[in-house]
């Protein structure tokens, strides 16, 4: 996260996730030296991972979206809002 607080622009989040992992692998190759491969295989792995979690999340949030705010009979009415704001 410190790395990500230097960086004022915005970028798209595979770029971000891909700055983490190759964060993690440095931290992790710096704390113990020996069996970079496996450190790389690791952090190839992480963001595999990653990305197939998104992709298939990606799927019942869509379905929902489409049923909820994206349908045109709901979103004419304000007090469908109500329901999606935080409430404190």
């Amino acid at each position: 996260m410190t790395v990500m607080y230097l960086i004022p622009f915005e970028m798209p989040a595979a770029f971000a996730y891909a700055m983490g992992i190759i964060s993690v692998f440095f931290v992790s190759a710096a704390v113990e030296k020996g069996d970079i491969p496996r450190k790389i295989f690791l952090s190839v792995t992480i963001y595999l991972l990653n990305w197939i979690a998104g992709g298939i999340v990606n799927i019942p949030w869509s379905v929902i979206s489409r049923l909820t705010i994206m349908n045109p009979g709901i979103s004419m009415r304000p007090s469908t809002y109500a329901s999606f704001c935080p409430m404190r």
